[in-house]
């Protein structure tokens, strides 16, 4: 599985919503970082840091 380019939305609870995608993306872990944000974990090493400003993807190799 896979990560696509974040042309998405990366909902509160952070299911990856891409019109495009047959089926929505939902992380295999979740956490509230207090006072930074949220941080998302998805299958295939795939990390999301979302704050009110801006939504940052990464994979951890």
């Amino acid at each position: 599985m896979y990560l696509p380019r974040l042309d998405g939305v990366i909902t509160d609870t952070g299911t990856f919503q891409r019109k495009n995608n047959d089926e929505d993306l939902n992380p295999q872990l979740a956490c509230i970082v207090e006072g930074r944000g949220r941080v998302f974990i998805y299958h295939g090493s795939f990390v999301a840091f979302v704050d009110d400003e801006e939504t940052f993807i990464t994979r951890m190799d």
